[in-house]
C-alpha cells in the first residue's frame, strides 16, 4: 500500500514538473507552428507566422535588449516578457528603418518581410489606453501587450505592434 501510495505521489509530481517545463503556446497548426499570439488577429495584420528551419544570428538576450532599447516605456512598466523565434511575412508594412535595410540585403531587396527570421518580443502586463479617431464614440481600447519584431540576423528592431 505505502508502495503505490508513494508511487502515485512521485509519478504525479514528474508529470506535474513536466507540464511546467513545457512551452506555454496559445496556439499550434497542422504545419508545427507554435506562437501564443492569436492567429485570427495577426491574420487581419496581414502577418503570417511560420515555423523557422535554420537558426538565428542573434540570440534571445540580444533581441530583448534591442527591443527594450527601442521601446524603454512598453519594457518599464511590463510585468512580463516573453519571446518566439518565427518567420513572418507582412507585405503590407514597408516602412522600414535606414539601419534595418542597409543591415539585411534580403529586406531591402524585397520591401517587405518575406518568410524573414525574426524574434517577437512581447512585453506584457501594463495598462496603456489606445489611439483612437476624432468623434469616435465607442469603449477605448486598452492595451496590455506590445509586441517587438526584430531582425533575427541583424539585431534590428522593425515594427511594433498591439492587438490585446
Amino acid at each position: 500500500m505505502k508502495k503505490s501510495v508513494f508511487f502515485t505521489v512521485a509519478l504525479s509530481a514528474v508529470l506535474f514538473g513536466s507540464l511546467l517545463m513545457q512551452p506555454t503556446y496559445a496556439n499550434t497548426s497542422a504545419n508545427g507552428l507554435s506562437t501564443a499570439h492569436a492567429a485570427a488577429h495577426l491574420e487581419k495584420m496581414h502577418i503570417q507566422l511560420e515555423k523557422p528551419s535554420s537558426n538565428p544570428k542573434i540570440d534571445e538576450k540580444a533581441a530583448i535588449s534591442k527591443a527594450k532599447q527601442k521601446f524603454s516605456k512598453w519594457a518599464e512598466d511590463a510585468t512580463e516578457t516573453t519571446v518566439e523565434y518565427q518567420l513572418m511575412t507582412n507585405p503590407d508594412y514597408q516602412m522600414f528603418s535606414p539601419e534595418a535595410l542597409s543591415k539585411n540585403p534580403k529586406l531591402k531587396a524585397a520591401g517587405h518581410m518575406e518568410k524573414l527570421p525574426v524574434y517577437i518580443v512581447s512585453f506584457k502586463g501594463m495598462s496603456y489606453a489606445g489611439h483612437i479617431p476624432q468623434g469616435f464614440t465607442g469603449d477605448i481600447p486598452i492595451h496590455h501587450e506590445y509586441n517587438v519584431v526584430v531582425d533575427a540576423e541583424t539585431g534590428e528592431p522593425l515594427i511594433g505592434f498591439s492587438y490585446r
